[in-house]
């Protein structure tokens, strides 16, 4: 068989009719080809791909739009106010209260208390003072006097000689927001075994 036989010459109307074939294929091809360039993912640039290598977080992140700042103002830290101190006593009040002129309101004598006792008793009565709206107090603590060792006057679980006498200032210290101030009594109202104690205002 000759390759005549193996490829017959086509007609003119067989010719025709693959032109029309290869005309209607080459005119889908870029139909097809613009649909590819549309779902294909665009190449980074050479600059994206290097950002990639630096971050490969980024290229697996989708980056959402940022909400726009708060325009929201806060108000400033409230300052807490200041924590009351202790005054120092007026003198001419101190005198006023030694020569009578101002009467002392109220009075409480810690003599024979226990330390537990007395301060309880003293915060109690101070607070009470303050809340009747008195100003100014006595409080006794006693001077404490050396104690003679041949002599049991003390008996167990009394208070030491002089305990009560250098623990009161201290108490007052940690009260200041019920006492204003104090100081030592005139000799008239016990010297160094006493207090006067100026209250504060009650709230």
């Amino acid at each position: 068989m000759s390759d005549k036989d193996k490829h017959p010459t086509l007609s003119k109307e067989d010719m025709a009719l693959w032109e029309k074939v290869q005309n209607s294929v080459d005119e889908k091809k870029p139909i097809k080809k613009q649909e590819q360039e549309a779902t294909r993912t665009p190449s980074p640039s050479s600059q994206e791909f290097a950002d990639m290598l630096d971050n490969p977080q980024a290229s697996k992140s989708v980056k959402k739009s940022e909400p726009p700042p708060s325009t929201k103002v806060l108000s400033p830290t409230a300052k807490k106010p200041a924590a009351p101190k202790i005054e120092t006593f007026n003198h001419q009040e101190a005198r006023s209260i030694s020569s009578g002129k101002q009467t002392i309101e109220g009075m409480i004598d810690l003599h024979g208390y226990t330390q537990h006792q007395a301060e309880g008793s003293l915060r109690s009565f101070l607070k009470r003072a303050q809340a009747d709206g008195k100003r100014f107090v006595l409080v006794i603590t006693g001077k404490g006097q050396k104690r003679n060792h041949e002599q049991r006057a003390f008996e167990l679980g009394a208070p030491e000689p002089g305990v009560l006498k250098r623990q009161v200032p201290v108490w007052l210290d940690d009260m200041a927001e019920i006492v204003l101030s104090y100081t030592t009594a005139h000799k008239k109202h016990g010297g160094q075994g006493a207090l006067y104690v100026r209250l504060r205002k009650p709230k």
